[in-house]
């Protein structure tokens, strides 16, 4: 919501609330909830396939390997609502989607890489999220 307002502001609008602020929660939302998880799972697989693998190059690998997928979800949406900047209905929402979008993505895969290296440099191994059922 933040980076929306300050996109608005670059664009030269005024703050008005309007419906625009409600549809972007969820899509903002979604995205910062998702993409970390996805990254997070990639740099466990990373670090199950070569447990001798130091935890850094672990998640520069998993990084490196998700950068292209969540650059190109967010730059499909963003483009996307691109033409929705010129229309006065829709221009509030547009902008909010996409400076949230921008900034989630900037935002996940810096801080996503960073938190997990700082939770888990401790550990030895990939993280066992396998839930095991007791008979």
């Amino acid at each position: 919501m933040i980076s929306g307002l300050v996109l608005k502001y670059l664009n030269g609008e005024c703050f008005v609330i309007r419906r625009g602020y409600e549809t972007t929660l969820p899509v903002s939302t979604s995205f910062c909830l998702t993409v970390p998880i996805v990254l997070v799972e990639e740099i466990d697989l990373t670090r199950k396939a070569d447990p001798d693998m130091p935890l850094e190059d672990a998640i520069v690998t998993a990084s490196t390997s998700r950068l292209r997928p969540v650059f190109l979800a967010a730059a499909t949406t963003i483009l996307g609502m691109l033409p929705l900047l010129w229309d006065a209905f829709f221009q509030s929402m547009a902008a909010t989607i996409m400076g949230g979008l921008a900034f989630a993505s900037l935002l996940t895969m810096v801080a996503a890489p960073v938190l997990y290296y700082v939770f888990f440099k401790r550990s030895k191994g990939p993280v066992d999220n396998s839930a095991k059922m007791v008979a």
